[in-house]
């Protein structure tokens, strides 16, 4: 059960949100399907660039590659935002980076807690997974109507509560703090990073943002085995280009460039 003082409310939120249009509409659910969803449905309606969806709990969240997200009720945060970038499609990874920023930094903010990024969509705390991202896209002729940033953050979840088949591979900011963490503050930060690194990228492009995931990333430099698809790339993870791929050199020395996949290691 949710704590009356830790309920997700729409006033609660606006009233220590400082963005300039990121939340400036907000939509609240106890429990619904999966916040992408909605915020896809309601993006073809017409919901404006910054409009937020959230839910206490979600019935089939999503997570990549098709997974689910688990997420139960009224300890964690799951929050998807609307944007409406000019870019090209090749670059929606970028949102990832982005989104992935904005979370380490609201953590820092929020638990003074330091988290890293693992390629190309996880956020980790002493190398548990506390936060994922799924960025999603509508796109025609290469361009992009609109984005929906997924955003899943273990907040307040017990060691207890979490599956055992994940215990040694989840966790969350009140595990790693040791503190119940206000849930509105942290979505408040969450939004108003994502809104300032957002402008950044849309006013100076991608240097800014590679520059930045990079200093946050645990995965360039590593040795790293990555299913992508059907195939199994191993190598050194050296790099990511300027779409978001991972640069990997393998053992005869030649650049493999993975778009998607799943890093094992």
């Amino acid at each position: 059960m949710t704590k009356k003082d830790d309920i997700l409310t729409v006033e609660g939120i606006k009233n220590c949100l400082t963005t300039s249009f990121i939340g400036k509409e907000i939509h609240i659910f106890d429990t619904i399907d999966s916040t992408n969803n909605h915020a896809r449905k309601i993006a073809k309606e017409g919901a404006g660039g910054g409009t937020v969806v959230l839910a206490e709990s979600q019935t089939k969240g999503k997570g990549r590659l098709g997974r689910t997200w688990f997420s139960p009720s009224g300890v964690n945060i799951y929050l998807s935002v609307i944007l409406k970038p000019q870019i090209p499609s090749t670059h929606i990874t970028l949102l990832t980076f982005v989104s992935a920023i904005a979370v380490v930094k609201a953590i820092k903010d929020a638990a003074n807690l330091d988290a890293n990024i693992k390629w190309p969509n996880d956020v980790l705390i002493n190398n548990k997974k506390i936060a994922g991202i799924l960025s999603e896209m509508d796109a025609k002729a290469d361009a992009v109507r609109f984005a929906v940033i997924g955003i899943g953050i273990n907040v307040n979840l017990d060691i207890k509560d979490i599956p055992f088949e994940l215990k040694d591979k989840a966790t969350s900011i009140k595990i790693e703090s040791n503190s119940t963490i206000d849930r509105i503050n942290l979505i408040c930060r969450v939004l108003e990073n994502l809104e300032e690194w957002y402008n950044l990228f849309e006013r100076n492009g991608v240097n800014d943002i590679i520059k930045k995931w990079k200093r946050l990333a645990v995965t360039i430099g590593r040795d790293v085995k990555v299913q992508s698809g059907n195939s199994l790339i191993e190598g050194r993870a050296v790099d990511i280009d300027v779409n978001g791929a991972l640069l990997i050199k393998d053992r005869n020395g030649v650049i493999q460039r993975v778009l998607s996949g799943d890093v094992m290691q």
